[in-house]
């Protein structure tokens, strides 16, 4: 039984829709795998440079307890957040030069706890920083050394996401060349 023109027509309309999904899902997927390994390039980029990095001592010089607002949303809400920071200001020396900055020691969600954990500081204690020799203003006040495995995983998924696509697209592109060919 043949079809008439209108049939015909929707299901021309159906077939360019799943194919604009389709293309619209493999591009985003691409994005996605690129993101990825971009991240994972980024975090080996940070491994490499980590060994640039001089552990110096920093000294306590003042503590405070701060409070701070801010705004995130929650299911379509602005909600205000509150949260108390125990700071210090602190020295440090490079090449007998003193260099001074700010850390944020502790982050708690209530002043009574901010003020019990700033007792748990003294003026005058030493704790451990991190200076690259190109930046000594700008310390880094946790050991965030990244891994090499991280690294790997995110370089590893990002290609395996990009080859995936690249796969899972490859035969229908053959199938249309066979069909053309007929």
């Amino acid at each position: 039984m043949p079809f008439d023109h209108e049939e015909l027509d929707a299901l021309d309309k159906i077939k360019w829709s799943e194919k604009a999904w389709s293309l619209l899902l493999f591009f985003l997927g691409l994005g996605f795998g690129a993101l990825v390994l971009w991240l994972g390039v980024q975090e080996l980029n940070q491994y490499r440079n980590w060994n640039e990095y001089i552990e110096t001592d920093a000294t306590i010089e003042t503590l405070s307890v701060r409070e701070v607002e801010g705004k995130r949303q929650d299911k379509g809400l602005v909600v205000k957040t509150v949260h108390w920071q125990v700071e210090s200001d602190y020295v440090y020396q490079i090449d007998e030069v003193d260099y001074n900055s700010i850390a944020v020691l502790e982050i708690v969600y209530s002043d009574k706890e901010a003020q019990e954990l700033q007792k748990n500081y003294s003026l005058g204690d030493k704790f451990s920083i991190w200076y690259h020799p190109s930046d000594l203003d700008k310390p880094i006040v946790e050991d965030k050394k990244p891994t090499l495995y991280q690294s790997i995983f995110f370089i590893v998924l990002g290609i395996l996401v990009i080859v995936f696509l690249i796969f899972m697209a490859w035969p229908d592109s053959k199938k249309r060349n066979k069909n053309k060919n007929l």
